[in-house]
């Protein structure tokens, strides 16, 4: 991990390899959900997750390449431009 002065927190570096979870996308929502879960018993997580709301959707698979793009916008405050297929 290395320390991104301008985010203020830390980002995978080049060398990362998860070791709590895997990189799917399902297993980084459910770890949000657990936390989303305990935030009611756990002040500092209700505080973080104060302004979120986790809605239970169909599993998906969606890679990490793109996923990762996704979250980065909605960290950084930035309008996304999407198309849907059906």
């Amino acid at each position: 991990m290395a320390y991104d002065k301008r985010l203020k927190g830390y980002v995978p570096g080049a060398q990362f390899v998860p070791r709590v979870i895997d990189d799917s996308a399902s297993a980084y929502l459910h770890l949000l959900n657990q936390n989303h879960e305990r935030a009611h018993y756990i002040e500092e997580l209700a505080l973080a997750y104060a302004h979120t709301e986790v809605l239970q959707v169909p599993d998906r698979t969606i890679r990490p390449e793109v996923l990762r793009p996704l979250l980065k916008a909605c960290r950084e405050d930035l309008c996304l431009e999407c198309e849907y297929h059906a």
